[in-house]
């Protein structure tokens, strides 16, 4: 028997220009609760949902100044290589590109669940993590109907990086999807997400 694949895609940061990018780099401070290792919930995830899943997590393109074109064109030779049937997770850009990706483009896969973590919906509230080329062009999201049955999202109301409003948004264009809102989880970036393992061991 094989085991069920799960695709998950990080976050990353995009800019409008190379110059705006270098402008923050130059700028920034690095802290250092920032930069220490954190066992967070992509890593574990495979210990979480056990021998029966394969959790894939590739490295995206230049994800500090990531551009749309280059994450789908790796995104596509990923694909190329997966099994039929896939569990798609994004987890903030991760889950933007993800919702862009399927909205404009129909896969040659059985996609069994989408689960998107603390996605964008537009640019509302994100003048410093604006959303540039990974913005949707189809808002509707039809395509992402017509091929995802299983759809969860999830948002916390305390999350300083994306407003948990554009969930509520993604639902309201995905009535059937199940959105899963949380007091204090922030931006989703601590170790433990049991929510997302039982929701993808569910499907």
């Amino acid at each position: 028997m094989s085991k069920q694949q799960v695709l998950v895609i990080h976050g990353g940061t995009s800019y409008e220009t190379e110059e705006k990018y270098l402008e923050v780099l130059k700028n920034s401070e690095p802290k250092l609760e920032r930069i220490k290792f954190n066992y967070e919930w992509k890593i574990s995830l495979q210990g979480n949902l056990g021998d029966n899943f394969e959790v894939l997590n590739p490295h995206m393109p230049q994800k500090d100044n990531a551009k749309y074109d280059q994450w789908k064109l790796y995104f596509e030779k990923i694909l190329k290589i997966l099994d039929r049937d896939v569990i798609l997770v994004g987890h903030s850009l991760g889950s933007i590109f993800l919702a862009k990706y399927l909205s404009e483009n129909i896969i040659d896969k059985n996609i069994k669940g989408l689960f998107l973590v603390a996605p964008a919906f537009d640019d509302e509230g994100m003048e410093d993590e604006p959303l540039v080329s990974f913005s949707l062009s189809d808002k509707t999201l039809q395509k992402i109907k017509d091929q995802v049955n299983n759809i969860f999202i999830y948002h916390s109301k305390d999350d300083l990086i994306v407003p948990y409003t554009h969930s509520e948004k993604f639902k309201g264009v995905l009535p059937d999807s199940k959105l899963t809102l949380f007091e204090d989880r922030f931006h989703f970036v601590d170790n433990n997400f049991p929510e997302l393992t039982e929701d993808i061991k569910s499907i």
